[in-house]
């Protein structure tokens, strides 16, 4: 990071010592995170399903400009948080082959404990890409499993595939829908919910306007002196130079510049509900806050919610150990929450369901119901038959009557027709916020869709 010429920063290699000094730092972050207490203990207890992304590599991978991207000294520190993200988080054999090894080329077929299977195998719970990354020069890996009889779960790799006008190729979202119709066709109607995991936010306030700013000629001057002068410096990120957010930015679904792959997606996973009859939940994190967005037919269309194949739940819930945002970002995003139309016949907004502080001190304004600065984890579980009678019995209604708001409909009609559908196979969902930042015990308050929100 010492070369401040670009070119030559990007043609620096790989060396021998470099290679060796970033894998034993790698290595020893994992040793030492699961050993250190509290989490080894939950490590050794609570199962997992893990998806990775930039925190496992460094800050913005991939979202950085192609020149610094492809340089040596970063593909081989993405291959080697590669091999220890299989290991560690997945307890797989790392590839056989990568890019700072002299075994020629990357794998065309991933061995498995022991055995080699092919990427098109529905026997595994990988869902593998077709080609390697750009940056990363391995196939990507995506997850599909079972969660009991009637859930089903894909989490997907966004992040091998990367680079800042992508987050995955077609082909891989070919594979991940083509895996999913293999499973909801040999499930024979079983599968009535599917948890869709992106590491970041799909249905989440829009910020098109400091993403332009940021990357505006006006922000020239100000690289200049921070470059000359060491003012401003800590504006701009040390990899390429932009401004030190804009790698959060363009990391995001929302970004101007994968509107299109964000359509394409959405567009995907309403074909895949409508077609087999299961709801979609999309699960996100990243931006170290709690928000709950969503996606639903435009009402003119005159669409039942409990029919709505376009109502998808977007939970964003992270992260559990890093500081939130300041409250002015916050209330920021607040405002930014708008009805928005993602094509002719699907709208999207964001749940009102943070109607009151969680406890100590006031970490939003009275008008953000929206966006909540803290840390926080989400509990999510299935409604069954004895649940549902429960929940009829103390009025926990699953939208709060702030969810119509802007709809054009009737908060006490949705909320009766909820009530009134086939609610088994739905989901739960209650956020855990933390009441005291300071506070050892990490006590929380909940925040569930009830109509008291």
């Amino acid at each position: 990071m010492d070369i401040g010429d670009a070119v030559r920063r990007a043609e620096y290699l790989f060396p021998d010592n470099l290679c060796a000094d970033c894998d034993r730092y790698i290595f020893s972050n994992y040793i030492r995170w699961c050993s250190d207490e509290p989490f080894a203990t939950a490590n050794s207890q609570i199962p997992q399903i893990n998806i990775w992304d930039d925190p496992d590599i460094m800050k913005g991978f991939g979202s950085y400009v192609d020149l610094f991207s492809r340089c040596s000294v970063l593909r081989g520190l993405g291959s080697i948080a590669y091999k220890y993200y299989c290991l560690f988080q997945h307890h797989s054999a790392p590839p056989i082959s990568c890019f700072y090894t002299d075994q020629p080329g990357t794998m065309t077929k991933v061995e498995i404990h022991g055995r080699c299977e092919d990427d098109s195998s529905t026997q595994t719970g990988w869902i593998f890409g077709t080609r390697p990354g750009p940056y990363i020069s391995e196939s990507s890996r995506s997850l599909y499993l079972r969660l009991g009889k009637r859930m089903a779960f894909i989490g997907v790799d966004t992040r091998t595939e990367r680079t800042r006008r992508q987050i995955n190729y077609p082909m891989t979202y070919e594979e991940i829908f083509s895996r999913l119709e293999f499973e909801a066709l040999a499930a024979d109607g079983e599968i009535k919910h599917l948890l869709f995991l992106l590491p970041t936010p799909i249905a989440y306030p829009r910020l098109a306007w400091l993403h332009s700013l940021f990357l505006s000629p006006l922000v020239g001057p100000f690289r200049f002196v921070a470059k000359r002068f060491g003012v401003f410096a800590n504006l701009f990120n040390i990899f390429d130079g932009s401004v030190g957010f804009l790698d959060d930015i363009e990391d995001q679904y929302i970004s101007r510049h994968h509107k299109k792959e964000r359509l394409y997606l959405l567009q995907m996973l309403q074909a895949f509900s409508v077609k087999h009859g299961i709801r979609v939940t999309i699960l996100g994190g990243d931006v170290h806050l709690a928000a709950l967005g969503r996606f639903y037919s435009n009402p003119r269309l005159g669409i039942p919610l409990s029919n709505d194949h376009r109502y998808m739940v977007n939970v964003i819930s992270s992260a559990i150990r890093n500081r939130p945002p300041p409250k002015g970002v916050a209330d920021l995003l607040a405002r930014r929450c708008k009805i928005h139309h993602l094509d002719a016949s699907t709208d999207e907004s964001m749940f009102e369901i943070f109607g009151h502080n969680p406890g100590g001190q006031k970490n939003s304004s009275d008008e953000n119901k929206t966006i909540m600065p803290s840390r926080n984890f989400t509990v999510i579980s299935e409604n069954t038959a004895q649940s549902i009678e429960g929940l009829q019995q103390d009025l926990t209604i699953e939208l709060p009557k702030s969810t119509t708001k802007g709809f054009g409909l009737d908060a006490a009609a949705v909320d009766k027709e909820i009530l009134d559908s086939e609610m088994f196979g739905g989901l739960k969902v209650e956020v855990m916020v933390e009441i005291e930042s300071l506070d050892s015990e990490g006590k929380t308050r909940g925040y569930k869709f009830d109509s008291e929100s």
